[in-house]
Order: C-alpha cells, then sequence, then structure tokens
C-alpha cells in the first residue's frame, strides 16, 4: 500500500476514534447549511455564558502546592456593541485582590471558518480599573473605547465546540513572553459549564520552556454568586 493511502487511512480512524488533540481548534470548513449556522451562533452565546463570571483556583492549590490560590474575574463590557462580546478580565492571588496580576479586554466572535476568536487587549493605565468587574455592566470600563485599547498580536485564543466544552489555544509563536525570560509564550484553554482551564507555557528563543506550568493547566472553579 501506498504511504500517501495509509497515511489517510490512519487520519480517517483517528477521526472515528474521536483521537483528535483534546485542545485542537486548527482551521476547517464553516458551517455548511443555515441549520449549521444558527447552531454555531447558539454556541457562541453558550460560550459568552461559560466564560462570564468569577472563578477560584482555591480547590487545585490546596491539593498541590505548586499552583497558586488565584482569583479570576471575567465581566461583560459594552452590551450595545452587538458585533461583538466584550469582557474585562481580572486575575489575581487570593488576598492581594486589590493588586491584580492581571487586566485585560478579550473580544470573543465566531468566524466564518467556525471557530471563535477571543482577541486580546490591553488597557491604556490600567490601575484605574482595578475592581470594575463589580460595577454595574453600564459603568465597567465607560471611560475606555475599543479604539483606545492596544491588541496583543499573536496572543488569540482560537477555539472549537467539542462535546461539553470549547477548546483550544494560540497559533505560532507570535504572543510575547511575560515572565521568566520567555521569548514567546503560548495559551491552551478550556471553557467549561462550571470551571475555565488554562495553561500557559513561555519559551526562550531556543524552545526551551521556562515559565508556567510543567503539566496541567490551572482549574479555575465557578464560583457561585
Amino acid at each position: 500500500m501506498r504511504p500517501l493511502r495509509v497515511a489517510a487511512l490512519v487520519a480517517i480512524v483517528i477521526v472515528g476514534l474521536g483521537l483528535a488533540p483534546a485542545f485542537s481548534a486548527g482551521p476547517g470548513a464553516a458551517p455548511a447549511s443555515p441549520a449549521g449556522a444558527r447552531q454555531a451562533a447558539k454556541d457562541l452565546t453558550l460560550l459568552h455564558a461559560w466564560l462570564e463570571g468569577s472563578f477560584s483556583s482555591r480547590t487545585q492549590a490546596s491539593r498541590d502546592s505548586s499552583y497558586r490560590d488565584l482569583r479570576l474575574h471575567v465581566a461583560a463590557i459594552w452590551p450595545a456593541m452587538s458585533a461583538a462580546h466584550w469582557f474585562y478580565v481580572e486575575q489575581a492571588a487570593a488576598g492581594r485582590e486589590k493588586t491584580p496580576e492581571r487586566q485585560r479586554v478579550y473580544r470573543l466572535s465566531l468566524r466564518d471558518d467556525g471557530r471563535y476568536e477571543i482577541a486580546v487587549f490591553t488597557l491604556p493605565v490600567p490601575v484605574r480599573f482595578v475592581g470594575a468587574w463589580s460595577a454595574p455592566i453600564e459603568q465597567r470600563l465607560a471611560q475606555v473605547t475599543p479604539d483606545s485599547l492596544l491588541q496583543s498580536e499573536g496572543c488569540t485564543v482560537w477555539l472549537r465546540k467539542q462535546r461539553d466544552q470549547f477548546a483550544g489555544g494560540t497559533e505560532g509563536k507570535g504572543c510575547s513572553g511575560e515572565r521568566g525570560g520567555a521569548t514567546y509564550a503560548m495559551t491552551e484553554l478550556q471553557v467549561r459549564p462550571d470551571r475555565l482551564i488554562l495553561l500557559e507555557r513561555g519559551w526562550d528563543a531556543s524552545g526551551k520552556p521556562v515559565s508556567g506550568a510543567k503539566q496541567d493547566g490551572i482549574e479555575f472553579v465557578r464560583v457561585v454568586p
């Protein structure tokens, strides 16, 4: 049997058995029918609902000391903008919520190829917005407009619906590293009804991992208000 035929057969078996990588969200065809497009739009609404909320990694940190106890807030902003879903994101260590280590804006949208895009933006003078997630939605980032944000090139997260979760990650090496002398960073994300699983790693120029979790991602469990 020719090598190309063998490769094709292996690919068919892998897909049929559901053995594709759990975080894969590679390019693909757009929904093939109006019904498929409607379902993708419904899934976008579902993804919005699963992303939004307050989360804690306390449970994971209590069973494994290599993980920190963190708080994560993902709050919807700018509800009048119907072209995309926008979120203010704030992350801090437990007990240090007044000095968050991360403040970002996410833009969630459905692309023509059927993937869900989370574009990442930084804020001008982010210290002004600490705790904005807890304000009424009309007041969150009311003094900011999308054109005042700076997009983090290469840091976009691409997701696909996979059974009971959305999963995917960044693509390529274009996302600049922020910690541990990393040259670039890569992110993998799983979004489930009750939790977000975030795996972030930084790599040096030689491709050696220099920051982030060695194995599993951080489990941010949804906190019931």
